[in-house]
Order: C-alpha cells, then sequence, then structure tokens
C-alpha cells in the first residue's frame, strides 16, 4: 500500500474515533444525543452518567473497529481494507448515538424535565450580513484557477498526449484511461468549478442560518456565534483553495505537464483532505456546535430568563438526525449530532439541495460510461498478446506467459503462481492444453473480455477468459479465467 495513503487512512481514523468519542461534549449544552434538554438538568448527574456509559461503548466499539481495521491493513495491504475500517467505524458512532438518543428520550419523559418552563425560541435575525461573515468575493481566486486552469490547457492542447489517464485508484496510480479530446482536458476544470460550488453552499449555511442563542446567556451566546461563524468560514474557504489546487496538479498529472509518482500523487490528493480534516478537528474542540466553548471576555449584559427554555422541537427530528417542519422558514438548521448544518427537509428548495449533487453524480457516471467499441480493431490489437499466452501454456514458458500481465494482475499471480495453478488444478481436470478459437468480445463496464473456446486433451470446451482495459495504452491482461464443468 502506498504509504501516504496509509499514514491519511489512519489519520483518519483517529479523528473518526476521537469525533464518536467527544462529540456529546461539543454539541450544545441543551442538546444531548439529539435531545432538547434544560441546561441545567443536561449539567447534572444522570446525564453525565449516560455520557460516559457512551463514551465507553464507544471506545469499545470504536476500538474494535481499529483493531480490525489494522489486522485488515497487515493482512490484506490494500487500500480497500483501511475504507472498511472508517466505514465500520462510521457505523458503530451512528448506532450508538441511536441507542443513547433513545435512552436520554426515556429519561426526559420519565423525569418531565420540561414541565412547569416556559418554552421559548431565542433566535437572531438582524438584517445585512451576519456578524462574523467573510465576504463572497474569497471565492474568486479558486473559480478563477479553475477558469485558468482551462484556459492553459486549452493552449497547450497539441503538447497533450493522445491517451490521457482518466482515474486513479487510492494508491496513485492511474487505472482508467481515454482518448484526447475537448471535453476530457475540460474535466478537471469543470470539477474544479464544481468543487467550489460545494463549498460555496457551505459557505452559504454558515453565513445565512438563523442564529440560536441561549436563553439564560443571549448577548455572550451572540458573540460566541460569531466567532464559529467565522472560524468555520474561514475553514470553508481555505478547503476550497486547498481541493482546487489538488485538483489542478491532478489535472497537470492527467495532460502530462508534470511527472509524479504514483507516491507524490497519492500525497498530492491525501495531505489537503488530511490538513482540512485536522483543521476541522481543532475548530470543533475549541468552539462547540454554535461556538458555546468559545472563550470570551466580559460578563453576560443581559442575563435571560431562568425559568425559561429553548423550545422542545424534539417531535421535527426524525432519528436525532434529519429536520422536517415546514411550517419553519430556515432552509439551514443547525445540526443535533456533529458540527454545522443540515437542511430543513420540511422546505422545498432543501430536496432540491439534495438532488442536484446526486443528479450530477449520475450524470457523472453516465458520462464516464465506456464508448462503444471497434471489435475488429480491438481484435487485431489483442491478438499478439492473446496468441502468446496460449503459446507459452502450450510449452510451459510461464515467465513469457505473464509477460503482458498487468502490475495489479501479476502481484496477485505471478509466474510461479499460475504454475502452480495449470499443472496442481487445471491440467488434472482437463489434460494439456492443444489450441483456441476466439469465440467472441463481451463488453464488463471499462473492460473488455476476449472470450475463448479452448481444447484440452481431455476437455475440448473449456472457455477461457483474457481481460483487458481497452483504453490503457500499455493493454495488459488485467484478468484471466478458465471454466468448464470439469473445474466447478
Amino acid at each position: 500500500m502506498n504509504p501516504m495513503f496509509a499514514v491519511c487512512n489512519g489519520l483518519l481514523l483517529i479523528l473518526i474515533f476521537a469525533f464518536g468519542l467527544s462529540m456529546p461534549w461539543l454539541t450544545r449544552r441543551d442538546v444531548v444525543f439529539g435531545v432538547r434538554l434544560p441546561e441545567d438538568f443536561a449539567a447534572g448527574d444522570e446525564v453525565a452518567e449516560l455520557k460516559r456509559a457512551y463514551r465507553r461503548a464507544c471506545a469499545l466499539a470504536g476500538g474494535v473497529c481499529v483493531a480490525a481495521a489494522v489486522a485488515l491493513q497487515i493482512l490484506a495491504p490494500r487500500p480497500e481494507a483501511g475504507v472498511l475500517g472508517i466505514a465500520g467505524l462510521l457505523v458503530a458512532v451512528f448506532v450508538l448515538f441511536g441507542i443513547y438518543r433513545g435512552k436520554t428520550l426515556r429519561l426526559k419523559e420519565k423525569r418531565h424535565v420540561m414541565a412547569g418552563l416556559r418554552q421559548v425560541a431565542v433566535a437572531d435575525t438582524q438584517p445585512g450580513a451576519p456578524e462574523g461573515s467573510l465576504s463572497w468575493a474569497w471565492f474568486l481566486a479558486p473559480a478563477g484557477a479553475a477558469v485558468a486552469n482551462a484556459v492553459w490547457a486549452l493552449g497547450r492542447y497539441d503538447a497533450i498526449p493522445q491517451v490521457i489517464p482518466l482515474h486513479f485508484n487510492l494508491a496513485g496510480e492511474p487505472d482508467r484511461w481515454g482518448a484526447k479530446s475537448i471535453g476530457v482536458v475540460l474535466l478537471a476544470p469543470l470539477l474544479q468549478l464544481a468543487v467550489t460550488a460545494v463549498f460555496m453552499m457551505a459557505f452559504w449555511a454558515f453565513r445565512s442560518a438563523k442564529r440560536q442563542l441561549s436563553v439564560q446567556r443571549p448577548a455572550a451566546s451572540a458573540r460566541q456565534y460569531a466567532l464559529f461563524r467565522r472560524g468555520w468560514s474561514r475553514l470553508v474557504i481555505v478547503g476550497a483553495l486547498l481541493e482546487v489546487g489538488t485538483l489542478s496538479v491532478v489535472d497537470w498529472r492527467m495532460l502530462g505537464f508534470v511527472k509524479l509518482t504514483p507516491g507524490q500523487m497519492a500525497g498530492a490528493v491525501f495531505a489537503p483532505v488530511a490538513a482540512i480534516l485536522v483543521y476541522a478537528a481543532v475548530l470543533s474542540v475549541k468552539l462547540g456546535q454554535g461556538g458555546w466553548r468559545a472563550k470570551i471576555a466580559g460578563p453576560e449584559s443581559a442575563p435571560g430568563d431562568p425559568n425559561a427554555v429553548r423550545r422542545d422541537d424534539d417531535g421535527y427530528w426524525k432519528a436525532g438526525l434529519f429536520y422536517y417542519n415546514p411550517d419553519d422558514p430556515a432552509l439551514w438548521v443547525e445540526k443535533r449530532f456533529g458540527i454545522g448544518y443540515t437542511v430543513n427537509f420540511g422546505r422545498p428548495a432543501a430536496w432540491l439541495l439534495v438532488a442536484l449533487p446526486l443528479a450530477a453524480a449520475v450524470a457523472a457516471l453516465v458520462a464516464a460510461r465506456a464508448p462503444r467499441l471497434d471489435e475488429p480493431a480491438f481484435l487485431r490489437r489483442t491478438a499478439p498478446i492473446v496468441d502468446n499466452l496460449f503459446d507459452a501454456l502450450k510449452n510451459g514458458d510461464y515467465d513469457r506467459a505473464v509477460r503482458d500481465f498487468s502490475p495489479p494482475m501479476l502481484a496477485g499471480l505471478d509466474a510461479q503462481k499460475l504454475k502452480a495453478y495449470v499443472e496442481g488444478a487445471l491440467a488434472p481436470k482437463v489434460g494439456a492444453f492443444e489450441s483456441y478459437t476466439v469465440d467472441r468480445v463481451q463488453r464488463k463496464g471499462r473492460f473488455a473480455i476476449v472470450r475463448c473456446r479452448a481444447k484440452f486433451t481431455g476437455d475440448d470446451a473449456v472457455v477461457v477468459r483474457v481481460v483487458f482495459e481497452p483504453n490503457d495504452p500499455a493493454l495488459k491482461i488485467g484478468g484471466l479465467w478458465f471454466d468448464s464443468p470439469k473445474l466447478r
């Protein structure tokens, strides 16, 4: 596995683990596991014990997930192993959140904590640019970088190779190629503009969401919220600049303007992501949700009503994660679990915000579909490779047989392993290879499979599938299968 990916993957595991352990202490004082409580009750012993029990359970579950991820990395050192560990850890955190949310709801109902208290909604709806906001002009930099990247690439169009790597795997190695075209050359700049738009949407949320102020400390919480808004707006701007810069490096590598090793490529992609995550973790601990942890000078200038609590709106939160209130005009609302905002699914605009990225993802998948394959031309290109494979197998020359294997294929099936399979598993069941004919070409996603009918001394109808990636300029064998009833 690429060392840079392993480092970033480990860092992400640690941050998610820390996020799960600490989240009940980062959300607002009157929100515990997504449940609204009076601040004084939320600071009491019963809630504190619930949080400690959650932390113990999270430490146990998270420790198991981290240990499993490390074991997978050791036993199967592939990028996918680390991704599975991260996914398992996220699932464990959210399952535990659901369990302890249920416990908190039952405690709230049992103790009747809202009885006798006046429920109010406290929010700042001042007109104009809210306190702590930064200027939209900051986004001219990433948008301008995307346009400049497009102009520069088009200006050097003739110098771009005819075959361009379109995708890189988690190890930083190209695993998909395409023919040069204006659309392919503009792919990265368009993606940069899309990434800038996503960060602008996050910036809009921090800028436009209404401030939820403390009932007991309205003035102090307003100053804390301004620090929260400014800190996270800075992160959004820095994140946009870093990610657009990363895409520039990827684009230059794709178009052949710079030469990067797989390790350097992985570092260029994952190091900025790691920096953003660390920055976000620091802000989360320093400020908390809505800024309630921020240190501010001076006493509360206008103390609130001690017998009032914020309105109990638990009924609008589905599973403590999704807010649905058609009567609330707000589009962005503070999350109940996590830092930042989510949308009010009771507003039609929220569904549009969800649908647009999904539509963009579907469009990208459709655009990435493999083009129609010119089968006669493809068979002419692959015929020498397939001939060499079968001729080498017939003569027992396994070093020559694996000559055209791709690096991942060779890592899993080298000459010694191929010999062990042919002589130990294949030959005892179907005999020795004699001849073959090409049956047809099959298309599976970005792969093309040359399907052959092979004759062995003990079976004259063995199906052999030789897998290629047509857009790979090296045209290497990426898969090899032998199939027959005798082999099953």
